[in-house]
């Protein structure tokens, strides 16, 4: 039996089939391992339903506990979501701007255990034919997340590159206005990083002092970090940008950050840092932002000072190995 022309044998018969049927009888292949060939039979979904934009997308991203850092400086371990009911709860949120409601997805539905789905923007010039996800949903923003399932659950791993958090839809239904009553910290390892940086007399604000930030309309460009002391392992740091709170401050309103208070003595619009990391070195009135003439300004108004950051600021290579590299 002349089995010369095996070689061109299409990737997706040999991926599929380990018997080749040949006139006369059938022959076995050698055993080959998928891995040294473009997965190529992945299923292609596109999502027509559960996508969310705007206020209601940044408001599961407050919401959200899980988040990985845009640039690439960190990003959440693989989380585990729950089983197939509490699925249906997740909202994958991308850049605090786009969301996917996970429960709306058919994908989910047929999953199978050791089987994965890719979400991914269905760019052409993407590597997203060379995917070994079983399944593929396209998105239409250019993000990438990975949700594999494993003895029932459902584990998600993000891109290092874009911002990605996880939220529940039951959160938002609870009485908590995640828009202004919390602040959005960044990531403890990253608040870390700043505070032990940025924690010198050198980068604090200057006391009672305004200090312009940036137009209003362009907060969303805004660089600054500021990072509130704490004791060890309580490192709080956040982006003004970031702040539901900020963003919706009209002409000649004003809005303090400080340590979470539950009976605040002023009428002001408060933004309070979370619960479990208001420690005693937090002011209960900590930064004070206003608006003026549409342009954002902060005073320190604080006991113990606030360092300033950018967003923009290098990192040694020291400094990325000892917070950023993951053993």
């Amino acid at each position: 039996m002349n089995i010369n022309n095996l070689m061109s044998v299409s990737k997706a018969s040999v991926l599929t089939n380990s018997l080749l049927n040949f006139k006369g009888g059938e022959t076995k292949l050698p055993e080959m391992p998928c891995d040294s060939f473009e997965r190529i039979n992945s299923t292609k979904f596109n999502v027509t339903r559960g996508l969310i934009e705007g206020d209601e997308a940044f408001q599961y991203y407050l919401a959200s506990t899980d988040v990985g850092y845009d640039g690439g400086m960190q990003t959440f371990e693989a989380k585990n979501l729950g089983d197939k009911n509490a699925l249906m709860d997740t909202v994958v949120v991308f850049d605090g701007k786009y969301a996917i409601d996970l429960g709306e997805q058919e994908v989910f539905q047929k999953l199978q255990d050791g089987e994965s789905v890719e979400m991914i923007n269905n760019n052409p010039f993407s590597s997203n034919k060379k995917s070994k996800a079983d399944y593929q949903l396209f998105i239409p923003w250019l993000h990438r997340a990975t949700i594999a399932k494993k003895d029932g659950n459902f584990i998600i791993s993000a891109s290092a590159i874009h911002r990605t958090a996880v939220a529940r839809k039951s959160q938002l239904s609870q009485d908590t206005d995640y828009n202004t009553q919390y602040l959005n910290t960044i990531p403890q390892k990253e608040a870390e990083y700043y505070y032990k940086r940025y924690g010198y007399q050198n980068y604090l604000l200057p006391k009672s002092e305004r200090i312009f930030l940036c137009d209003m309309n362009e907060l969303d460009k805004c660089k600054d970090i500021f990072v509130l002391p704490t004791r060890k392992n309580g490192y709080v740091s956040f982006l003004p940008r970031e702040q539901k709170g900020l963003t919706s401050l009209k002409e000649g309103e004003k809005a303090v950050v400080g340590r979470y208070n539950p009976s605040p003595d002023d009428n002001m619009k408060r933004i309070n840092v979370p619960e479990e990391l208001s420690y005693a070195t937090i002011s209960d009135k900590h930064l004070l932002f206003e608006n003026i003439d549409d342009k954002l300004y902060v005073t320190d108004v604080s006991r113990n000072g606030t360092p300033r950051a950018n967003i923009n600021d290098s990192i040694s290579q020291e400094d990325w190995n000892q917070y950023f590299v993951r053993p």
